[in-house]
């Protein structure tokens, strides 16, 4: 039903760290809370957004968001709007525009680059272009590299070679690049014919075919500084008032193919107004002096009046930390740039008795999918294997001077050596892997998260685990891209805290 609503210009929402970015936005759909004075910042986005009591009964607002858990969260505080996933609102898009129940295969391309250069479980020598190929086609769909004009998708190899430059993609053999066309191409057949799609070919597809979403009059567009082209390109066309609400100072998902400038980027196909969120209640006075270093000197960026002042304490993160936080029951996030260092800190809880748990059962799917192929043979030939393969890569990468690649190989090495060294039998450290990480915070715990993982979080006292990591030298140099990701990663790390703030003496490795 169409509705005539107040306003329909698109606005964006610039939302600091901490500065009750959610609770702005339910407070929009739903009703300030009795005894709550709206901070002037509110106010001014309340009042651009508000819209009569007739048109709230006739007008169903759609909030769009990166998972099923942020999803939840928002439909039960908004009973009365539509939240729904980016991805969920392309499956759902998809199905009405091919008419015909659309389903996920994780595995769909990789049947078709199988079909296309051979079975590299029959012949190891085709490891190396099978899984170029899929890293390309992926991060081609999700950055909408190439044209698409009639339902048929073209991409040049200097095209794709400058993706793989900015995203910092290793492709050893670009002989293999003019199959990419061919593989995107039958895998939107096979959506077309059989109804079989991946994850990424749910933001991808309806640019592909030209599909649109249902349109609401507004779309609330969550983290708008993570969308790669492809998620942006479908919001865009989901609502007549389309709200964009993140923090571009939170970039932190340029390896995933997002567009570093993405909120930027719609603001200025919107012709958007900014409006601020700047003031934060969550993070001490302290904690902002801190953090401001890493953003830039334009920023707004500030605590509120009546925030405290809170606690940056410079100390060795050892053991009797973590036995007094545990005992005192503090809420506790510890954080690092790399995955190595959260392993060791978990081990080093574990022997001496101290509960704790590593966010993130994706990663330990990973660590645990590496080890079973060493389950029948003992730690040892395990170790000198994994260390021939990856000292292996890393000289490749040393005479190409890729710093990233080398460094995030001495740590992926770390990890497993860390396992390997820490249980007596390969079976026991990948049986380890499956106590070790978790998705939610344990109370009466240390709880351990890449910065990455921690991001959306909050506790009474987080500690920095790898300060000299952040930002990371490394990986800042690949490109101006990267070094700004580095600073918005360092820019998250030291915002999660709403008490105390613990700083690393001690190198972690």
């Amino acid at each position: 039903m169409a509705t005539r609503v107040l306003n329909t210009d698109s606005l964006s929402i610039r939302a600091y760290a901490g500065c009750g970015k959610s609770t702005t936005l339910v407070w929009t759909e739903t009703k300030v809370p009795k005894g709550i004075t709206p901070s002037p910042q509110q106010e001014a986005i309340f009042d651009r957004l508000k819209m009569t009591p007739t048109q709230r009964r006739k007008v169903q607002n759609r909030f769009c968001c990166f998972n099923v858990a942020i999803k939840n969260e928002l439909q039960e505080k908004m009973p009365e709007a539509e939240c729904v996933t980016n991805n969920g609102l392309g499956h759902r898009t998809l199905a009405s525009f091919l008419r015909r129940r659309v389903f996920v295969n994780i595995k769909k391309y990789e049947a078709i680059v199988k079909d296309i250069v051979g079975d590299p479980w029959k012949n190891k020598e085709l490891w190396k272009p099978y899984t170029a190929l899929l890293t390309l086609v992926d991060k081609a769909r999700v950055t909408l590299t190439g044209t698409i004009e009639d339902q048929h998708y073209e991409c040049s190899v200097d095209e794709l070679q400058d993706m793989a430059s900015m995203y910092s993609i290793d492709i050893e053999d670009w002989t293999i690049a003019d199959k990419v066309e061919d593989i995107i191409n039958r895998g939107a057949a096979d959506a077309r014919n059989k109804g079989v799609i991946d994850f990424t070919d749910q933001v991808f597809l309806p640019e592909y075919f030209g599909a649109k979403p249902d349109k609401r009059f507004r779309t609330y567009v969550d983290e708008a500084q993570d969308l790669n082209a492809a998620q942006r390109n479908l919001l865009l066309n989901s609502a007549e008032q389309i709200i964009i609400v993140g923090d571009p100072n939170q970039a932190i998902y340029l390896f995933t193919g997002a567009s570093p400038d993405s909120m930027l980027i719609m603001e200025s196909e919107l012709d958007a107004d900014t409006l601020p969120l700047s003031i934060t209640r969550r993070c001490p006075k302290s904690h902002v002096a801190y953090a401001k270093r890493f953003l830039p000197k334009d920023n707004i960026f500030e605590a509120h009046a009546d925030a405290i002042d809170g606690t940056i304490l410079t100390v060795d993160i050892n053991l009797d930390v973590y036995r007094d936080i545990v005992k005192n029951g503090t809420d506790n996030l510890f954080m690092s740039r790399t995955n190595a260092p959260l392993i060791q800190q978990c081990f080093a809880c574990y022997r001496n008795n101290i509960p704790a748990q590593i966010r993130g059962r994706d990663m330990g799917k990973q660590i645990k999918g590496k080890l079973n192929k060493f389950v029948d043979k003992t730690s040892e030939e395990a170790i000198i294997e994994l260390t021939a393969q990856i000292d292996a890569k890393i000289n490749k990468y040393v005479a190409l001077n890729k710093t990233d690649m080398v460094e995030a190989l001495h740590d992926e090495l770390a990890v497993y050596l860390i396992f390997l060294t820490e249980t007596d039998t390969v079976r026991e450290a990948v049986k380890m892997i499956d106590d070790m990480f978790a998705e939610e915070q344990m109370k009466h715990a240390i709880n351990l998260s890449s910065v990455h993982r921690a991001k959306g979080l909050e506790a009474h006292t987080t500690g920095i685990l790898t300060p000299q990591l952040l930002p990371h030298p490394g990986i800042s140099r690949i490109s101006p891209q990267w070094q700004d990701s580095e600073r918005c990663i360092a820019y998250v790390a030291y915002t999660r805290s709403y008490n105390t703030l613990l700083i690393n003496t001690e190198k972690v490795k």
